[in-house]
């Protein structure tokens, strides 16, 4: 996980908005999301992962 709080001098962020960080079984994640959390199948991930690559390829094509 990767935080960055630039300009603060010093650092004055209360309590219960600092980031937590809690390892859990994977079979247990969903129980430890919030309801509402949008769920990707592995083949809608799949079909982002090939649509990135094509533009990629696109762009750098020579």
């Amino acid at each position: 996980m990767l935080l960055r709080y630039d300009g603060l001098h010093p650092p004055e962020i209360p309590d219960e908005q600092i980031p937590r960080v809690e390892k859990v079984p994977l079979a247990e994640l969903f129980s430890h999301l919030p309801e509402d959390e949008p769920r990707v199948s592995p083949e809608q991930r799949a079909e982002q992962i090939a649509i990135r690559r094509k533009h990629v390829q696109r762009r750098y094509a020579n």
